[in-house]
């Protein structure tokens, strides 16, 4: 066995790996751009990396029908241009069931693998790595980003469309680096803190007869892990490194130490000059790259012990966003003229900084925040009009640090058993929108300002607390307009009209997780409807055979039904969402059980 495989199977056991992990390393960080559109721009600016759009929908949007235009003039500009290129796999052509958003994967990978082997063989040696799908732990989100718009449960798993790309990359594409999952900037609501423990979680207990557990390096679907870590308004370049290592980096080490060793690539990064200024864009975007290296603010961001390698701002340019590195008339900002253009081609932020070094990053950096103790943060957030959130929190939580930088005001208190509660403060920005509310986490708009509540780390936080911290804060919160988010039960479920599963002979019920949306009282008149649900149940058998059941709807919905030897997937007339599999341990024979098991759920079930 070789020193990485020895050092992954320490780590799967939980043992220590010797200093063969990257704790407390420091590195370079090569630096790339989003949108590959116009690469003679990110040469410009020094930067050897793009990231593009490898679409699907743009490659097959009908059946039988392949045009590689688009990528075929975004690879060979950028690499005419000297750039290496990161492909981006996803958009889900409608005529495969993607919906208008191109957003929902199809329920078998097939096609799937069909187009990235075609995709392989024809840019073998021009695209450098690929990244496999977009931001799967968003749903419904037309704003950004792709998502996953079905159930995280519902097969073929988020795994099996990353093992299936792979295999073709490999046998097509030999060398080709491969990189997921591509989680978003910030695990702030319910959906994306289950989606990521729960795709982090497949990803570690994924066996493939040919391939032993992806998860091992040197034998594994990945060759680097991916994140994003963008900025939300004025948030501190180390609140927002902050964000990648609580929401990211700290549920890999949670839900997939497999994981552990891999290099990490950050994918997107960025924020908007519409809210911190051309300077403070150029400013945070320079401190938090330095932070990457595992050199500065090294103690907090504790980013030594990650391996990050790559980094790449979004965008390169496009008009209609402000954290844009160009201008509409295709002049750059000082992102690109004060910082980019200080280091040699290719743009690579080596870890020996001083803050006085050129290019310096110059302004309020992180180390000049104020740090706060607890009277200076009940004065804060009075100063705001608002109430002191430690009052809400019981005596065995203590408040671990408080800055205040921009005019955003962050305070992290550590619990009894390192839970995490991070209640943040900041200006309102033209992106706000609808409050959301859940156990996991709160954000809503009160008094002017935007206040967030995340518990990063949640599973041991006690029930209600999320609530109280809010109500501590705005004693107003009870009648706020919020999309609320909370448990369910069978109750609930009936009043919905549906069934729960009955578990089939032989087996027994081992989890559930029962989950519904709806707008609060507060948005106007009575709560009605929810406006998303999704349940899901496990059962376990003979010889510890696995079937999982699932209902759900969210999104758009979609109408794909397929009947298959070990999954069951259909739709109602009224959108509702229903699957049964079974567990990839379980045999043939079992087919009949899960028949039973969607009879239960809905009656009219047939073949």
């Amino acid at each position: 066995m070789n020193k990485v495989k020895a050092n992954a199977l320490l780590v799967l056991l939980g043992l220590a790996v010797g200093g063969e992990a990257a704790t407390g390393a420091q590195r370079s960080v090569a630096i790339g751009f989003n949108e590959g559109k116009e690469p003679w721009l990110a040469r410009s600016a020094n930067v050897g990396w793009v990231r593009v759009d490898v679409a699907w929908s743009d490659v097959n949007p009908s059946p039988g029908v392949w045009d590689f235009g688009i990528p075929d003039t975004r690879v060979s500009e950028a690499r005419a241009y000297g750039q290496q290129v990161l492909g981006i796999l996803h958009y889900v052509p409608t005529w495969v069931g993607g919906g208008t958003l191109n957003n929902i994967p199809p329920l078998n990978t097939t096609g799937w693998s069909d187009f990235v082997r075609r995709i392989a063989q024809r840019y073998a040696g021009q695209i450098a790595a690929y990244e496999i799908w977009n931001e799967p732990d968003l749903s419904n989100n037309p704003d950004h980003g792709i998502g996953w718009d079905r159930n995280i449960e519902e097969p073929p798993l988020y795994v099996d469309f990353a093992r299936a790309a792979a295999t073709e990359i490999w046998s097509y594409a030999p060398g080709t680096l491969i990189g997921g999952p591509a989680f978003s900037s910030r695990a702030d609501t319910p959906s994306k803190q289950n989606r990521r423990r729960r795709i982090l979680q497949q990803i570690h207990a994924a066996f493939f007869p040919d391939n032993y557990y992806i998860c091992i390096p040197n034998s594994n679907v990945f060759d680097f892990m991916s994140f994003h870590n963008n900025g939300k308004g004025t948030t501190s370049s180390l609140n927002t490194a902050l964000e990648l290592k609580l929401g990211s980096a700290d549920y890999v080490y949670n839900y997939a130490p497999c994981m552990f060793l891999l290099p990490v690539w950050v994918t997107e990064y960025g924020w908007g000059s519409n809210a911190v200024g051309e300077s403070g864009q150029r400013e945070k975007i320079c401190n938090i790259t330095k932070m990457y290296t595992g050199k500065q603010d090294a103690a907090t961001t504790q980013f030594g012990d990650w391996d990050i390698r790559q980094a790449f701002i979004f965008v390169q340019k496009n008009d209609a966003t402000t954290q844009s590195m160009f201008r509409a008339d295709y002049s750059p900002k000082p992102t690109v003229t004060q910082y980019l253009r200080a280091l040699p081609y290719p743009a690579t932020q080596n870890p020996a900084f001083s803050y006085t070094e050129y290019p310096t990053c110059a302004g309020v950096t992180s180390a000049s925040a104020a740090q706060l103790g607890s009277v200076g943060l009940r004065q804060e957030f009075v100063r705001r009009g608002l109430g002191d959130p430690s009052t809400a929190l019981p005596r065995s939580y203590r408040l671990k640090r408080t800055e205040v930088e921009n005019e955003t005001v962050l305070a992290t208190f550590v619990g009894p058993f390192t839970d995490v509660v991070q209640i943040a403060v900041s200006p309102l920005t033209d992106e706000q929108g609808v409050g959301v509310m859940s156990e996991g986490g709160a954000e809503w708009e009160v008094s002017g300002v935007r206040v967030s509540i995340a518990t990063p780390q949640h599973v041991v936080t006690p029930p209600g607390l999320v609530r109280k911290i809010a109500t501590a804060v705005d004693p107003g919160f009870g009648n706020r307009c919020l999309v609320e988010t909370a448990a369910a039960d069978i109750a609930a479920i009936r009043r919905l009209g549906l069934s729960p599963p009955t578990p089939p002979h032989g087996f027994l019920q081992q989890a559930a997780a029962l989950e519904i949306t709806q707008v609060t009282k507060g948005c106007g008149g009575r709560q009605s409807d929810p406006e998303a649900f999704d349940f899901t149940w496990s059962f376990v058998g003979p010889n510890g055979a696995t079937l999982k059941a699932g209902i759900y709807r969210y999104g758009e919905g979609f109408d794909g039904d397929e009947i298959g030897s070990s999954s069951l997937h259909w739709s109602n007339r009224k959108g509702v969402r229903y699957w049964v599999a079974m567990g990839a341990d379980s045999s043939p024979e079992l087919e009949q059980s899960m028949y039973e098991v969607a009879r239960s759920m809905y009656p009219e079930f047939s073949r």
